[in-house]
């Protein structure tokens, strides 16, 4: 416990007393749900200082981790290694590796402010967006190509792409893994990921999308599945209660 604390005591000028008591609690709650390797999250947390970015990618697998746990799933933080998926999730015989990526929409190409409120007032058209959908095809490609060396032959595999800087259209999701499964039908790549998951930064109500990859050496488990959108529903949950609770208070 002392060395947690003196974590926490470097992180809070970094991250801010918020995220350093939400970190707080999240550690206690790995210790309460029996996640295994969890110190690895603390060592990953050290190392990361004092950089911001490490530091987000870490707590964002940490969240994940308590996610998948809090939903009756037995999580190991890096199953196979530094080297391999962040995580490793079970429940009963059913296992599965995630690989937590972050994915970014390129919202900076937009040149106005005007831009963006046209955008709004054009009822999302993600062809109007320039998060269009060969952009969006072309960073889930690319992210998707490094999480692929991460993922191991044999074994089910989930990747999530979380922290979309703003709000692209669902449609736009499918379209892009569309693209996608084109090309897996047609040369095999990418077919060792069993499903992947996207997870909109935005307090939305609903903010998450499933595409289970029909190509996949080795389909994600029915039960795993099943943790993982029962998770994405909790948090869209949540997502909606801090929205009610923003517009009450303005």
């Amino acid at each position: 416990m002392a060395t947690t604390e003196r974590l926490l005591s470097d992180l809070r000028p970094i991250i801010g007393e918020s995220y350093t008591e939400g970190l707080r609690q999240l550690l206690a709650d790995f210790r309460a749900l029996d996640v295994i390797g969890r110190e690895r999250i603390e060592a990953k947390l050290r190392r990361a200082m004092p950089n911001p970015s490490e530091i987000s990618a870490t707590l964002r697998e940490a969240v994940f981790a308590r996610d998948f746990a809090t939903h009756g799933a037995q999580v190991t933080i890096e199953p196979h290694g530094g080297k391999g998926p962040d995580l490793g999730v079970s429940s009963g015989d059913a296992y599965a590796n995630v690989e937590i990526k972050r994915l970014r929409a390129e919202i900076r190409d937009r040149s106005t402010e005007e831009d963006l409120e046209a955008w709004w007032e054009d009822e999302h058209d993600p062809r109007s967006h320039p998060a269009s959908r060969d952009r969006i095809t072309e960073r889930v490609r690319a992210v998707i190509q490094g999480a692929n060396a991460q993922l191991i032959h044999g074994e089910a595999n989930l990747i999530v792409l979380s922290d979309w800087s703003v709000d692209v259209a669902r449609g736009n999701y499918r379209r892009a893994t569309q693209d996608l499964d084109e090309e897996i039908a047609s040369n095999g790549t990418y077919s060792r990921i069993g499903a992947v998951q996207y997870v909109s930064n935005w307090h939305l109500q609903k903010n998450t999308y499933f595409w289970v990859n029909q190509h996949a050496e080795l389909s994600i488990p029915a039960e795993i599945m099943a943790i993982a959108r029962s998770a994405a529903a909790a948090r869209e949950a949540d997502a909606a209660r801090a929205m009610q609770r923003m517009i009450e208070e303005s």
